[in-house]
């Protein structure tokens, strides 16, 4: 259910990414203001997707840890909240992907035109929502066994 989710959203995400070039591929939009407002803008969400994974990973483990002790969570809550982390593993390489990329490529191109930066930007969030969710999930089934 969740790769279809994925799939669909990047497949929507390239489609989009090919219609907008197809538009404005003629407007490269390349003056420096331009590059920086974009640089800036994407290493901001960039940023933000990879903070926001470091402090989901963390806490998806102690639940884990918590599971090995003398707690008694259900197996289910365990399996959604390691389903959730790979997800949130996932982000976090998408994200400092784009962390390493952007500030190389934005010395001489506008980073939101370009397919390097822009491929790996939408399924970096997609990814992060998907973990959130199984975590969302796990700790609920956790919290409120059946």
């Amino acid at each position: 259910m969740d790769i279809t989710i994925f799939v669909i959203f990047t497949a929507m995400h390239l489609c989009a990414l090919y219609e907008d070039r197809k538009e404005y591929g003629s407007k490269p939009m390349n003056g420096l203001g331009e590059r920086q407002f974009s640089a800036s803008a994407l290493n901001s969400a960039a940023s933000a997707g990879v903070t926001a994974v470091s402090i989901l990973i963390p806490a998806s483990l102690l639940i884990i840890q918590l599971a090995s002790g003398n707690h008694a969570i259900p197996h289910l809550a365990l399996v959604y909240v390691f389903r959730g982390t790979i997800w949130f593993l996932f982000s976090l390489a998408l994200g400092l992907f784009l962390l390493f990329v952007i500030p190389m490529q934005s010395q001489a191109h506008n980073v939101a035109r370009r397919m390097i930066t822009m491929i790996p930007f939408g399924p970096q969030l997609c990814s992060l929502f998907l973990g959130m969710v199984w975590l969302v999930i796990g700790i609920y089934i956790a919290v409120y066994p059946c």
